[in-house]
């Protein structure tokens, strides 16, 4: 029995997905962490809850 020919590694696949999680990234995650870091301190004096 011959053995199965090995698929070649599909490194395109992820040349065009690194940007898409960049741009992820920039637009939701970040954003994210500014608004849970100001949710940890008061309006009023500025001070760490």
């Amino acid at each position: 029995m011959a053995a199965a020919p090995k698929r070649p590694f599909r490194w395109h696949i992820g040349v065009f997905l690194a940007p898409a999680v960049l741009v992820y990234t920039a637009i939701m995650i970040l954003p994210l962490a500014g608004t849970l870091q100001l949710s940890l301190f008061r309006n009023i004096d500025q001070s760490q809850v």
